[in-house]
């Protein structure tokens, strides 16, 4: 469980321009995980086996980063925060 103090700071080393998505799971809808657009390219390459290698089979955008995961896991899913 996030504070209040923990989302503050969290949130204090983005930059004003970066996108936040919210992810979760169908098991577990109660609780979620914030990440920014390179959060999920990463998390896309660490699940492709890419992240390690320097080729051209790595994610470099967030739609095809966001695409790859869903259909690899269609029971977690991501959503854009809109405020």
């Amino acid at each position: 469980m996030a504070t209040v103090k923990e989302l503050k700071e969290y949130l204090e080393h983005l930059s004003d321009e970066q996108t936040i998505y919210i992810g979760y799971s169908d098991d577990d809808e109660v609780s979620c995980t914030f990440y920014t657009e390179e959060d999920i390219i990463e998390k896309a390459n660490e699940k492709a086996g890419s992240d390690d290698e320097d080729t051209d089979d790595k994610f470099t955008e967030v739609d095809t980063a966001l695409q790859y995961l869903m259909e690899m896991d269609d029971d977690y899913h991501f959503m854009e925060l809109e405020l």
